[in-house]
């Protein structure tokens, strides 16, 4: 027989609640990730579209490309993000024992988690150092 989550210490109330906060999150990234994509887009168009200069210079370019980036990574951590609520709602739920199971084993897979947690970090140095570089552009390139 296998383990219930009253064998881990949990109650009913505390695995419904860690259930629908994860279901809940992952709905709210992506409906962050939506105005993202606008954005995203608007960019894009602005960056490529018709205007005075044709010509891009490095910085417009590296701009676009971070953002490139940026967008890229957050759709494959909600892809990956979107699997896992997929299967632990859809595949795993014919009861709160079985999601509670399958929650507990996903834990156990840290390839997963690996690259959710290498892209979040990419992601936040990436955003960091573009705020940096912006700041110092907008202050005349000057460290003072």
């Amino acid at each position: 027989m296998s383990p219930t989550f009253e064998d881990y210490g949990y109650t009913v109330a505390d695995i419904q609640s860690l259930m629908s906060s994860n279901l809940h999150a992952t709905i709210l990234f992506a409906f962050c990730h939506g105005i993202h994509t606008c954005i995203f887009f608007i960019v894009l168009y602005y960056q490529t579209g018709p205007s005075e200069s044709s010509r891009l210079n490095w910085k417009q370019i590296t701009l676009f490309g971070v953002i490139a980036f940026l967008w890229c990574a957050n759709t494959v951590i909600l892809g990956m993000d979107w699997k896992v609520v997929d299967q632990l709602f859809i595949d795993h739920g014919t009861s709160l024992e079985t999601e509670f199971t399958f929650y507990l084993q996903r834990g156990s897979d840290a390839s997963w988690e690996l690259v959710v947690t290498l892209l979040h970090v990419l992601s936040v140095l990436v955003a960091d150092v573009i705020v940096i570089w912006r700041c110092w552009v907008l202050y005349g390139e000057n460290i003072k």
